[in-house]
This record gives C-alpha cells, sequence and structure tokens, in this order.
C-alpha cells in the first residue's frame, strides 16, 4: 500500500500540503475500466471549473462548491485565495491520461497522469510568466476521490504520488 499526499492543482506544480492515510494501492500496469458516465462528468467537470478558477484573478472561490467538496474544498478555496493575494493567475491546460479507477466504499478513486507542462503561473496584472517554472513536459501521478455529497458527485480528496 502506497501513502499519498494532499496536493493542490495550482496550475504548473501540484504542491503536497500535508500527508494523509494511506490511500488504497495502484497498480499502473492495469487496464482502466470505465467510469461511470456520471462520475466520469464530474471528473472532467472538476477540472474544467478547477482550471477556469486558476485563470481568473476574479473568480468567486465560493463557486468551486457546486463540484468540489469537503475535505477538499475548503483546501482549494484557500489556496486560490492566497494566489489571488500573490496575484497570480494560470494559463493553459492541464492534460490527462487516467491510469486506474476504482470503486470502494461509495467513493471512486481516479488515479490519473496529469500533464502539467502546459499549465504555467503568471501574474495577473503583466501577463508575465512566473520565474523559476520548469519548462518542458512535466506530469504528476494524481488520485482524485469523488465521493456523493448534496446529491452529486464531488472531488473530495487529491493526493499526488510523485512523476509518471
Amino acid at each position: 500500500m502506497r501513502t499519498f499526499r494532499w496536493s493542490l492543482a495550482a496550475a504548473g506544480l501540484l504542491a503536497s500540503t500535508a500527508c494523509t492515510p494511506a490511500a488504497p494501492a495502484t497498480d499502473a500496469a492495469s487496464s482502466a475500466p470505465a467510469l461511470p458516465p456520471d462520475v466520469d462528468a464530474a471528473y472532467q467537470e472538476f477540472w474544467a471549473t478547477w482550471q477556469a478558477a486558476m485563470a481568473s484573478p476574479d473568480y468567486d472561490v465560493e463557486r468551486l462548491g457546486a463540484r468540489v467538496g469537503d475535505p477538499l474544498l475548503e483546501t482549494l478555496q484557500t489556496n486560490l485565495r492566497k494566489t489571488r493575494e500573490q496575484h497570480v493567475v494560470t494559463r493553459g491546460q492541464a492534460t490527462h491520461q487516467i491510469r486506474q479507477v476504482e470503486a470502494d466504499g461509495g467513493a471512486w478513486w481516479v488515479t490519473d497522469c496529469v500533464g502539467i507542462g502546459g499549465w504555467q503561473l503568471y501574474d495577473a496584472g503583466s501577463a508575465s510568466p512566473i520565474a523559476g517554472q520548469a519548462d518542458g513536459p512535466r506530469s504528476q501521478l494524481t488520485m482524485l476521490v469523488l465521493r456523493r455529497q448534496d446529491g452529486a458527485w464531488k472531488a473530495t480528496n487529491m493526493y499526488d504520488s510523485g512523476v509518471c
């Protein structure tokens, strides 16, 4: 069993913030079964919502609640507020290569190789790239957990386990 860390998809990097209990083991070599359509839609909508939030200097952080549930909601809202205070936004898009999906006790665990090389941090005022970002292809193996909250599938936990 692997131990995963909380992570924030804050553009060109997914920054670990704290240790959490071990997540179910993953096997990258196994073929990923398809997600049910409603769970797949929630997964895609989570990423679209998060990328839109990071790209807009005036995105209403409360809107994240439509696609994100606690405890991840509080973490991402805090992260978004901090990037706003630092006048940072993102440009570009993350790419996704789902490696594994697993249903477990009413939750779906999606292991995804998230390409973050084209999702970069920029100064919101000058539109200049933030210095110190690596160029070129970069990826982060991320596990996103979706659970039903308030009648909808929402991302509730995010873990990273390194580069994929």
